[in-house]
């Protein structure tokens, strides 16, 4: 018989996957998620540090806009909701995002009251909830190191 360590099953501890809703979109622009990734460690060219990502959730498009300070990010995702339902010709029904400060002001909250748009929001700390969008920034970003690095002498 062997006994347990504590110290071992303790540091070993990761958070449990959260279970799926099981609702599925079923027309695009149903649900967008969007998250707002950065500061990046380098700006850009154009001098951008944040990239903002909206994905809609049935057709999987993505769609991204760089700022150079979080106070754009606001008119980023109006401008970016606007032209996908026009491209998609579908008003969007829900948005799904964290609490980030650039989410919960009175221009955002103002203008999705004014389109329809239900605002749902993660828990405070639990990225799990917006796995979608969290999961893009993971991949741009390992894609964006990739071309830098081929990039280099």
């Amino acid at each position: 018989m062997t006994d347990t360590c504590e110290t071992c099953v303790m540091s070993k501890q990761s958070r449990g996957r959260h279970a799926s809703t099981g609702h599925k979109s079923e027309r695009s622009m149903e649900l967008v998620h969007m998250d707002v990734c950065g500061p990046m460690p380098e700006e850009s060219p154009n001098g951008s540090r944040y990239m903002t990502v909206l994905y809609d959730d049935y057709t999987k498009f993505l769609a991204v806009a760089f700022t150079d300070m979080k106070e754009a990010v606001k008119e980023k995702v109006v401008t970016m909701i606007t032209q996908l339902e026009n491209m998609c010709r579908n008003r969007t029904w829900e948005v799904r995002s964290d609490r980030g400060g650039e989410f919960l002001n009175e221009e955002l909250r103002s203008f999705f009251h004014q389109k329809g748009i239900r605002h749902g929001m993660t828990v405070g700390y639990t990225p799990e909830q917006n796995g979608a969008a969290e999961r893009l920034n993971r991949t741009l970003i390992e894609k964006m190191r990739a071309l830098l690095i081929d990039s280099l002498p």
